[in-house]
């Protein structure tokens, strides 16, 4: 594959491309100039006409144009790079290809349909960002294409860990409201475009996407009063680590599911409240458990 590749300019795709994304344009580069001459591909119709449109974004096939027999064959190697390598497409390229789009297209109006009813269900009183929708309508038309043209479920490119028989601690957890989304979608479209043994597919690539853009949070009451800067130095510790938006500082100790404390009282605990207790405001081992016990807060199951 090196030899092979070896005949190829990179150059300029290295100007916008991590070592990572080159290193698989080469391998795909590679297995593309070796095909078999006298079975060149031939996309049918239906795919040429969509993978049109990412010829228009960035046409990544002009690195093996001058060894490819046909047009159908560059309009496939744009598309299945999109399939098989991240990160092609910029966030700008896709909102343009979002845009774009011919909606005519049976792909297309497909993945429209499932985006806007994830809207109105996830969204009732507002809209996506432009940025979200562009980003979820991409990530689904890849799961579509995979699944309708290639027999390929989104599943086989995640990580080993999302597959049902992993006892990994990092194994995909099923968000019981994508379920019954999707579950209430299906029955809503039963002409929707893939097979329901598709459907753990679309499950995990929805759950996946869904938490990309979830930003989890937790009420915080601080009770700190061995120094004078104690309570300030905490707050602004957490927030080196943590996003401003994920930590909701509260002045009462009642609508709190976290105390940080450096004693403890007599009182009414809410339901799930924890507490936490700081001896020493300036001991790294005190910080490391604090920071473990916020994550456990905040990527706990719903």
């Amino acid at each position: 594959m090196n030899r092979f590749s070896a005949c190829v300019d990179f150059t300029e795709l290295k100007k916008n491309y991590s070592e990572s994304v080159i290193k698989r344009l080469e391998f795909m580069t590679g297995l593309f100039m070796v095909r078999q001459e006298k079975h060149p591909v031939r996309l049918p119709k239906k795919i040429k006409e969509l993978s049109k449109n990412f010829t228009t974004i960035d046409d990544v096939s002009k690195l093996v144009e001058p060894f490819l027999a046909s047009e159908d064959e560059l309009l496939f190697f744009n598309l299945i790079s999109r399939c098989y390598i991240s990160e092609i497409d910029s966030l700008e390229d896709k909102i343009r290809l979002y845009e774009s789009f011919p909606r005519t297209l049976i792909l297309i109006k497909d993945c429209d349909l499932l985006v806007e009813e994830y809207e109105k269900y996830f969204y009732p009183n507002r809209s996506m960002r432009k940025d979200q929708k562009a980003i979820i309508f991409y990530y689904v038309l890849i799961g579509l294409i995979q699944i309708t043209y290639f027999s390929i479920s989104p599943v086989q490119f995640f990580r080993a860990s999302f597959t049902q028989k992993s006892q990994s601690s990092l194994s995909f957890k099923e968000n019981p409201k994508v379920q019954q989304f999707y579950k209430n979608f299906r029955e809503a479209n039963p002409d929707f475009a893939f097979p329901a043994s598709y459907d753990r597919g679309m499950l995990v690539l929805l759950t996946v996407l869904t938490e990309t853009f979830l930003v989890p949070s937790i009420s915080v009451y601080i009770q700190y009063s061995r120094n004078n800067l104690g309570m300030v130095y905490i707050k602004n510790r957490l927030h080196t680590i943590f996003n401003p938006k994920t930590l909701h500082f509260t002045d009462t100790i009642e609508n709190a599911e976290l105390v940080i404390t450096d004693c403890f009282e007599s009182r009414t605990t809410q339901k799930d409240q924890k507490v936490f207790y700081v001896s020493d405001v300036y001991d790294e081992t005190t910080w490391f458990e604090l920071f473990s016990c916020l994550q456990t807060f905040l990527f706990k199951p719903e």
